[in-house]
């Protein structure tokens, strides 16, 4: 974990994380069982790694119907994953509604964090009425 604490922005996708994500979902499809400890070999790989066509680009050999379902079931087990991960941020009452939908919502609120020492007072007179 100490290792990981250096990583920040962008640099969250490198080589090193990625291995680290691809480890974690082999080592999670072993404990399920859907991946072998070594791979299979049977006659048609061994035919392909022997003897590579380079004029037979992007074709492959059939995949298994397991396989696809493990992939499947793999691919909506992390849907779900990332579903319940996410948090449900508050709802303040007491301030003031100045957008109109989520986007503006985010865009108001990084003005304000820019702009709001030096528009509080024009901001107040607005509300008092007393604007010029």
């Amino acid at each position: 974990k100490a290792k990981r604490c250096g990583e920040y922005g962008w640099d969250v996708f490198n080589n090193e994380a990625q291995y680290r994500h691809y480890k974690k979902q082999v080592r999670r499809s072993a404990d399920v069982g859907r991946v072998n400890a070594e791979p299979e070999h049977d006659a048609m790989s061994e035919a392909v790694a022997a003897d590579p066509d380079p004029l037979a680009y992007g074709e492959a050999p059939p995949v298994s119907k397991e396989r696809v379902q493990a992939l499947v079931d793999d691919m909506h087990e992390g849907a779900l994953r990332r579903a319940a991960w996410s948090r449900r941020r508050t709802f303040d009452e007491t301030r003031d509604i100045t957008y109109i939908n989520k986007r503006n919502e985010v865009y108001n609120k990084k003005i304000e964090r820019a702009f709001d020492p030096y528009t509080a007072e024009i901001r107040q007179n607005l509300e008092r009425g007393t604007a010029l």
